[in-house]
């Protein structure tokens, strides 16, 4: 439940955002900046390192809205379960274990992470520009997680979103809910249909609606 009393009950970011536009009219640009350059990582990987840093921060709202694109990018929906347990012992290859550790130190040992943390990230084959990706993901995300939680937006559940919110990631410049799939909802909804079915982009559209950042209908504040 929200806060701020002028916040739905139900709060996601574009909701935060319209009580100081002004002071979020650059977040579009950084999330751009930060997540569509180019890098080693994959998409899949990117999505990773926002859906795991916004669940070790507490962020719900984060990481469901994030863990569904991780997933439809590839990632193994029952890595999740895996990492959060503890990241040294998932199944996966040694590169992306090792990228895991380094970004769950980041987040829960801060003051104690040290050259020594980046120098075995790349010790397991990751590059300089790939140790400072992950930590500039890891930062963006921290900033979103920390505004959730203080609007007292950390507990909506955005899973049911996560097709559409693929497409809207995807579509030219890493798009957002408030930009992207407003403007474009039909296309949006094409494209979703034709990659995970119509039940599941009905219901991501359904749920989209109802929390005001899919189409045009808005939700008021009270």
């Amino acid at each position: 439940m929200a806060f701020v009393s002028s916040l739905p009950d139900e709060t996601v970011g574009p909701t935060v955002w319209q009580l100081h536009p002004e002071a979020y009219s650059a977040w579009p640009d950084i999330c751009v900046s930060i997540m569509a350059s180019e890098s080693e990582l994959t998409l899949g990987e990117k999505e990773l390192i926002g859906a795991y840093s916004s669940a070790l921060r507490g962020c719900r709202h984060c990481y469901t809205a994030h863990y569904p694109v991780a997933v439809a990018y590839g990632i193994d929906q029952e890595l999740f379960q895996d990492i959060m347990r503890d990241p040294e012992d998932a199944p996966v290859d040694v590169k992306t274990r090792a990228l895991l550790v380094f970004v769950k130190k980041l987040c829960d040992e801060p003051g104690t992470f040290s050259r020594a943390d980046v120098e075995r990230l790349m010790a397991a084959g990751w590059s300089e520009r790939t140790a400072s990706d992950a930590i500039k993901m890891s930062g963006l995300f921290a900033f979103m997680n920390v505004m959730m939680i203080g609007h007292g937006a950390d507990d909506v559940d955005l899973t049911d979103i996560g097709p559409v919110h693929a497409i809207i990631r995807g579509r030219g410049k890493y798009g957002h809910g408030e930009g992207t799939g407003r403007q474009n909802v039909l296309l949006v909804m094409r494209e979703s249909i034709s990659k995970y079915g119509l039940f599941n982009t009905l219901k991501a559209i359904r749920r989209g609606r109802q929390l005001g950042v899919v189409g045009n209908k808005k939700k008021k504040a009270h």
